[in-house]
C-alpha cells in the first residue's frame, strides 16, 4: 500500500464514520459488557486528527491521535503477546506503559506518544556510534533491569531492542514480536539482544561488562565441575577454565550475577578475580540484599525473584566474620596467602642499614615472644600426617603431626577446622599446603636464629655496618599471619 492509497483509505474511513454518526445520532447506547464499553477518552479521540506513523509494521498501520499511539493487537489472524507483556510489566518504571483497548470493535494497543526512540529503525547506521555518550551508568542499569524482568517472565523479545525516551528515562517498548520461551532460553536470547544493542550504539565498554558476566553464567550452567577439571570441556579458553575452577571452589551458583570494579574481596560470596576487562563478577544462589549491594559497590546484571537469604556480612561487620567464613573461601584465602607470605619473607632478607642500639631493643622484644612457652592439646589425628590441635588461647588449628608447622588459620570452631581439612583434601591441595607451610616455618626458624646472633656483643667494625633483618612472630602463629617488618632508624 502506497502512502497515497493509505491516506485515501483513511479519508474514506472517516467519511463512512461521519455517515454512521449522522444515522445513529451523537449518543449511542451500548450493552454494559467489557467488550463493548466505550471510554470517554476513546469518544474524544474521534475528533482528534489521526497521523499515520507507519504502514510497515507487521501488525499493520500504526497511527497517532493526540498524546497516544495505536496499533493492532493482531498479526493477521494471530493475536500477539504485546498486551500480555505490557500488563505483566506494568509496575516496572523501566518499561513504557501500554494497554489493550477496543476502538470501533477492534482490539488495539495503546501507548504514550514518544518523540525520541533509539533503535536501528530510527537511527541511521552511520550515526549510531555517536549515541553512546547520551547513556549514563544509571541508564544502562535501568535497561538491564527491564531486560532482567522480561527474561524472568519467559518472554523472548525476538527482535532488535527499542527504547523510548519518556519521562527522563530510556524505556523498553514495542513487544509485537515477543514469543514465549523457557526462562533459560529467554534470558540467554534477551541478553544477546542487549549486547548487540550496546555494541551497535557505541557502548562497547558496557557491552563487554555485561556480556562477560553473562557469558560466565552460561558456562557455569553448561559445564560441570568434573568436565572442567578433567579437561573434557576442551572448547573452553584457558582463562575461562581458570575462572570456572575458582568459582567451583566456592560452589558458585549462576542464579544471580553482580559486577563491580572494586578489587576488594567480598565476604561469603563466590567471586572472580578482577578480569581482563577490569571487572569482578559475583555469583550467588539467592539475591543479595540492597544494603549489601550498596555497601560493596555492586551492580546487578541478573537477579532472580527468589526469597532473600540471611543478610550477608556487611563491610562494617567484616572484622567479626572469622568464625563464619565459608570453608571454600577459607581454603582459597589460605592458598593465596601462602604464596604472598613466602614472597614477602624472601623480600625481607635484604634491607637497609640501621642503628644497632634500637635494633637490639626490638630484637630482644621479638625474641621474648618466640621463646614464650606454650601448651598445646592434640584433639584428633586427622591422617598419618596431620592432627587437629587446640592452642592455649582456646582456638583450633591444624598442624603437621609432631611438629610446630601450622597449615591453617586459627578458628574458634573445632568442626570448622575439620571442614577446612576436608576441603583441602577434596581440592587435592594438601601436599602444596604442607610444603608451603614447612618452607615458611623453616624460614622463620632461620630468622629467629639470626635474631639471637644479632643480640650478642659485636666489635666496632661489625657495629659500623649492620644489616636490618625481618623478625618473625611466634612459630605457633597461623599460616595466614603475615610477618611484620622490624623497621628501625
Amino acid at each position: 500500500i502506497t502512502p497515497e492509497k493509505s491516506k485515501a483509505y483513511a479519508e474514506q474511513q472517516e467519511a463512512l464514520l461521519g455517515q454512521l454518526e449522522e444515522t445513529l445520532g451523537a449518543s449511542v447506547v451500548v450493552k454494559d459488557t467489557a467488550q463493548q464499553q466505550t471510554t470517554p477518552t476513546e469518544v474524544k479521540q474521534e475528533d482528534v486528527p489521526k497521523e499515520i506513523l507507519s504502514t510497515k509494521s507487521n501488525t499493520g498501520e500504526v497511527y497517532r491521535q493526540g498524546d497516544y499511539v495505536y496499533k493492532n493487537s493482531f498479526r493477521g489472524n494471530e493475536k500477539t503477546l504485546e498486551s500480555e507483556v505490557y500488563s505483566a510489566l506494568k509496575n516496572n518504571d523501566n518499561v513504557l506503559s501500554g494497554e489493550e483497548i477496543t476502538i470501533n470493535g477492534k482490539q488495539m494497543i495503546k501507548t504514550p506518544y514518544v518523540e525520541n526512540v533509539i533503535s536501528i529503525d530510527t537511527i541511521p547506521l552511520d550515526d549510531r556510534k555517536n549515541y553512546g555518550e547520551i547513556f549514563s551508568r544509571d541508564d544502562i542499569n535501568n535497561i538491564v533491569n527491564a531486560i532482567n524482568e522480561l527474561s524472568l517472565l519467559g518472554y523472548d523479545y525476538s527482535d532488535a531492542l527499542q527504547f523510548a525516551y519518556h519521562d527522563g528515562k530510556f524505556k523498553l517498548f514495542d513487544f509485537s514480536n515477543v514469543s514465549k520461551k523457557t526462562v533459560v532460553e529467554a534470558t540467554k536470547n534477551n541478553y544477546m539482544y542487549l549486547y548487540n544493542f550496546l555494541k551497535e550504539f557505541g557502548l562497547d565498554n558496557y557491552a563487554n561488562k555485561i556480556g562477560k558476566g553473562m557469558r560466565i553464567r552460561n558456562l557455569l550452567q553448561t559445564y560441570s565441575r568434573e568436565s572442567v577439571e578433567s579437561g573434557k570441556a576442551f572448547v573452553l579458553k584457558e582463562n575461562e577454565r581458570n575462572v570456572l575452577k575458582k568459582l567451583y571452589r566456592f560452589n558458585a551458583s549462576p542464579n544471580n550475577v553482580y559486577v563491580t570494579y572494586n578489587a576488594r574481596t567480598i565476604p561469603n560470596v563466590a567471586q572472580t578475580d578482577i578480569l581482563e576487562n577490569g571487572y569482578k563478577y559475583v555469583y550467588t544462589e539467592k539475591p543479595l540484599s540492597k544494603q549489601f549491594i550498596k555497601e560493596w559497590e555492586l551492580e546487578t546484571l541478573f537477579e532472580t525473584n527468589q526469597q532473600q537469604p540471611i543478610q550477608p556480612t556487611t563491610q562494617t561487620e567484616q572484622a567479626q566474620q572469622e568464625t563464619t567464613t565459608s570453608v571454600p573461601q577459607a581454603t582459597e584465602s589460605i592458598i593465596n596467602q601462602e604464596t604472598k607470605t613466602q614472597t614477602r619473607t624472601e623480600g625481607k632478607r635484604d634491607t637497609k642499614q640501621t642503628k644497632q642500639t634500637k635494633k637490639s631493643t626490638t630484637q630482644k622484644q621479638t625474641q621474648a615472644k618466640v621463646e614464650a612457652p606454650t601448651e598445646i592439646k592434640v584433639v584428633e589425628s586427622l591422617d598419618d600426617r596431620l592432627e587437629l590441635i587446640q592452642d592455649t588461647d582456646g582456638k583450633f588449628n591444624i598442624r603437621v603431626t609432631g611438629t610446630d608447622i601450622r597449615i591453617a588459620p586459627k578458628n574458634n570452631g573445632e568442626n570448622f577446622m575439620r571442614g577446612v581439612y576436608q576441603q583441602f583434601k577434596k581440592e587435592g591441595v594438601l601436599d602444596e599446603i604442607i610444603e608451603n607451610a614447612t618452607r615458611r616455618t623453616q624460614s622463620q626458624t632461620k630468622e629467629q636464629e639470626s635474631v639471637k646472633d644479632d643480640t650478642k656483643p659485636k666489635s666496632k667494625s661489625s657495629d659500623s655496618k649492620t644489616t636490618k633483618r625481618a623478625t618473625s612472630k611466634d612459630t605457633t602463629r597461623t599460616s595466614a599471619t603475615v610477618e611484620q617488618d622490624v623497621t628501625t632508624k
